[in-house]
């Protein structure tokens, strides 16, 4: 199977007024994987398909119609590239401010970053989750009114496990301070969730799964939390854990590849490890690995959108629209194996970063 991966596109403030307008390098990352690979057999999307400006309370609503404006330009790029329009999506921290303006009286549509399954693309393309294979819950903060966020799904795609693991809207941490005291942890309702479907779906713990959200393991900063999360995955030999939020890492002129593998509780970087042959002990628990960013913050400063002045003392978060170096990483299943190729896209910086070459992969062999 070929799975293409995009995370952390960060449509800015300024790019979400109506009509809407995507990042650019979307559209590159669907030409180059369309050039390099062909049509992938399933797309995943990361989380943080919006921004916000980080000085300012609640800042990060839309109006409705601008969402679903943006929402339908992101999934018609991402279907040109996926056979028959399979696209997984999490939510980001950003994206669950989405729909707050209603309870401030800016729009009257109960919405939230469930939208991506309620009302498309997913339901149409991959099918109604049936009651065991999604996890649902409230905002005791917003009320029912704000909608039942998706906290949890589940789909089977070509014989694998790929599932999707979200905040509680309640508990994200949020960039414009909205609530005070929060954390970068998973729902633990979804996490419960998560241990219990995990073991109905993969009794002997040998099956391919992928787990896909928005921050890492590493980023959890929930001791109880991160202790659900790893209790879930423990005993699942070939479990992957999908994630972005970091943007991205440089190294040797190139974004690099970032691979981490966990022994227990703790997490050891193998960036520059290419196989999980080279491991020491071949017992270790499970494999995360980036996903890309479209918002590469190495090249962030150097594209910015003239005329935006945004709002005074936000220079050092430019508005923009064509990064000049994004990455997306490209999986590949095979019988024994998955292989892990973060692929590089945009025009580059200054020939610091080339955008045309491929990073070695990293092969993780089935256990």
């Amino acid at each position: 199977m070929l799975i293409t991966c995009y995370s952390d596109i960060h449509n800015m403030l300024s790019m979400l007024s109506y009509p809407t307008t995507l990042r650019k390098t979307v559209a590159m990352g669907v030409d180059e994987n369309l050039r390099r690979f062909g049509k992938a057999d399933l797309t995943l999307v990361g989380g943080d398909t919006v921004s916000d400006y980080p000085s300012c309370r609640e800042s990060g609503w839309l109006p409705y119609r601008n969402f679903l404006d943006l929402k339908q330009k992101l999934s018609q790029q991402l279907a040109r590239g996926t056979k028959d329009e399979k696209v997984l999506y999490v939510a980001g921290n950003h994206d669950y401010a989405c729909g707050e303006g209603m309870k401030q009286g800016y729009s009257s549509c109960p919405y939230n970053s469930a939208d991506y399954y309620d009302t498309g693309p997913m339901k149409q393309t991959l099918g109604e989750l049936p009651a065991c294979d999604a996890c649902t819950g409230y905002s005791e903060r917003l009320g029912r009114e704000a909608g039942s966020y998706l906290l949890g799904f589940h789909y089977e795609i070509g014989g694998l496990d790929f599932y999707g693991l979200n905040f509680h809207p309640d508990e994200i941490y949020s960039h414009q301070g909205m609530l005070p005291g929060s954390m970068e942890r998973y729902s633990e309702q979804a996490l419960v969730w998560l241990k219990q479907r995990l073991r109905e779906t993969d009794p002997e713990g040998r099956k391919p799964t992928f787990v896909l959200s928005h921050i890492p393991p590493f980023r959890n900063r929930d001791p109880h939390n991160l202790e659900l999360l790893l209790e879930a995955y423990r005993g699942h030999r070939n479990l992957f854990h999908l994630f972005g939020d970091t943007h991205g890492i440089v190294r040797n002129g190139y974004t690099a590849q970032q691979t981490f593998v966990y022994y227990g509780k703790e997490a050891v970087c193998g960036e520059c490890r290419c196989s999980s042959l080279e491991w020491d002990d071949p017992n270790y628990s499970f494999t995360s690995v980036l996903m890309g960013t479209q918002r590469c913050d190495v090249a962030y400063g150097d594209d910015v959108v003239h005329g935006d002045g945004g709002a005074p003392g936000l220079e050092a978060h430019p508005r923009t629209a064509t990064p000049l170096i994004a990455q997306g990483l490209v999986i590949r299943t095979y019988g024994d194996r998955v292989e892990f190729c973060m692929c590089n896209h945009g025009e580059g910086v200054g020939g610091r970063l080339a955008a045309g070459e491929l990073i070695v992969p990293y092969t993780a062999y089935l256990r």
